[in-house]
C-alpha cells in the first residue's frame, strides 16, 4: 500500500500462481485436478 497525497493506493497483481502488492508476495490456493470437475458447466 503506497500514499499519494490524500489517498492510499492498494495495486494488486493476481496472477496465476501468485497474489503480488507492492510489499507481499502470496501463494494462491490453485492446483492442478487429477480427474474431470465433479461440476463441469456453470463454475468459475
Amino acid at each position: 500500500m503506497k500514499r499519494y497525497n490524500n489517498f492510499l493506493i492498494v495495486g494488486i497483481d493476481h496472477s496465476y500462481g501468485n497474489i503480488k502488492t507492492a510489499n507481499t508476495v502470496t501463494p494462491t490456493g490453485i492446483t492442478k485436478l487429477d480427474a474431470a470437475p465433479t461440476f463441469t458447466k456453470n463454475t468459475l
